[in-house]
């Protein structure tokens, strides 16, 4: 392997890296907010 495919694979995979972060990341928070709104909405107001 040269330069150029070494240099290659580390920018693919750190791509793909932050790419898997950010989708783990959104999934997670979309599920947070799934959960705080559903216990808002069962909760009376001023409990939570």
């Amino acid at each position: 392997m040269n330069t150029y495919e070494v240099v290659s694979l580390l920018f693919l995979g750190g791509s793909f890296l932050i790419a898997l972060l950010t989708y783990v990341d959104r999934n997670n928070k979309r599920k947070f907010m799934l959960c705080k709104n559903l216990k808002n909405s069962y909760l009376p107001n001023g409990v939570a």
